[in-house]
């Protein structure tokens, strides 16, 4: 990366990049895990109310409610807000986005 580009190693340095490096595997991979667990969830949520005879606006709708309530507070879905790009940075948005990719994989019928 250009920052790391900036300071030469040296055997001085070595600990501090291992340290950092592990602290940004770890941002990564609790990223991973709240990504999944929304997916999952809304998946979840989105396979009752089609089975219910819900359209897909109001499955949208639902799950978007649904998955907000159940994970109101969690401090992984403002972790996910905050880090996330472009048109997805809520998490309505993201969950919108799953329930076409879940509709396009075929998950949901």
């Amino acid at each position: 990366s250009t920052a790391k580009n900036l300071i030469p190693s040296t055997p001085v340095t070595k600990p501090f990049e291992f340290v950092f490096t592990q602290l940004g595997n770890g941002v990564k991979k609790t990223m991973a895990h709240g990504f999944s667990s929304e997916y999952n969830s809304a998946l979840a949520q989105a396979k009752e109310l089609r089975k219910a005879g819900f359209s897909w606006s109001d499955t949208i709708k639902q799950t978007t409610k649904l998955v907000g309530e159940e994970t109101d507070g969690k401090r992984w879905v403002q972790t996910l807000d905050a880090f996330s790009k472009k048109d997805y940075k809520t998490q309505d948005a993201r969950i919108k986005a799953y329930i076409m990719q879940m509709k396009i994989n075929g998950e949901l019928k």
